[in-house]
């Protein structure tokens, strides 16, 4: 395992797929795992969840400060 929040559970919430993998957590556990990502050369994350719009501001809020800092 590489990290403590990754959650997966296909065919569980979302139809199975890509959408059924998340890292959950607050801010700082999902920065602290993807920057244990980025340390393995992974340059680029697709960050979504729904609903959209509230996810993209908390997101920008909570999380990208954390990131850039």
């Amino acid at each position: 395992m590489l990290d403590d929040n990754l959650y997966t559970a296909p065919g569980k919430f979302g139809g199975g797929g890509a959408g059924t993998t998340w890292l959950v957590g607050s801010a700082g556990d999902v920065a602290k795992s993807l920057r244990k990502y980025q340390s393995l050369g992974i340059t680029h994350f697709v960050l979504s969840d729904t609903p959209y719009l509230p996810e993209i501001k908390r997101q920008g809020d909570q999380l990208l400060p954390l990131l850039r800092g």
